[in-house]
C-alpha cells in the first residue's frame, strides 16, 4: 500500500529530483569553494609580492642612507684631522685657518677620487 501511495504521489521521481538538484547544488557550492580558494591563493601571492618589492625597496634605502653617512664621514674626517693636528703644532689664526681649510679641501677631492675610483 505504502508503494502505492508513494506511486499515485511520484515521491521516487521526486525524490530522485531532489537527489539531482542536491548533487548539482554540491558541484555549484564546490565550485565556489574553489573559486574562492584560488582568489585567496592570487591574494596572498600578490601580496608575498608586494611585500618582498617593499623589502628590496628598504634595503636599497638603507643601502643609499650607508652611503650617505659613509661620504659624509669620508669628507668630514679630514678637515677635523688636519685643523687638529695643525692646532697641536702652531697657535690658531687665521692664516692656519686657511692654510688647513685648503690642505683638508685637497685631501677630500683625493678621497672622492678614490671612492668613485672604487665603485666604478
Amino acid at each position: 500500500m505504502l508503494r502505492l501511495l508513494q506511486e499515485q504521489y511520484g515521491s521516487p521521481s521526486l525524490l530522485e529530483d531532489v537527489a539531482g538538484e542536491q548533487a548539482d547544488m554540491v558541484r555549484i557550492l564546490e565550485l565556489r569553494d574553489s573559486r574562492r580558494r584560488r582568489i585567496a591563493g592570487e591574494r596572498a601571492e600578490e601580496s608575498r609580492r608586494a611585500q618582498t618589492e617593499l623589502n628590496r625597496r628598504q634595503q636599497d634605502e638603507q643601502q643609499r642612507t650607508r652611503q650617505v653617512v659613509e661620504t659624509g664621514v669620508a669628507l668630514l674626517t679630514p678637515p677635523a684631522v688636519v685643523s687638529g693636528l695643525a692646532a697641536l703644532l702652531v697657535d690658531p689664526s687665521p692664516w692656519l685657518f686657511l692654510g688647513t681649510f685648503l690642505v683638508s679641501l685637497v685631501v677630500v677631492v683625493l678621497a672622492l677620487a678614490v671612492v668613485r675610483h672604487r665603485r666604478t
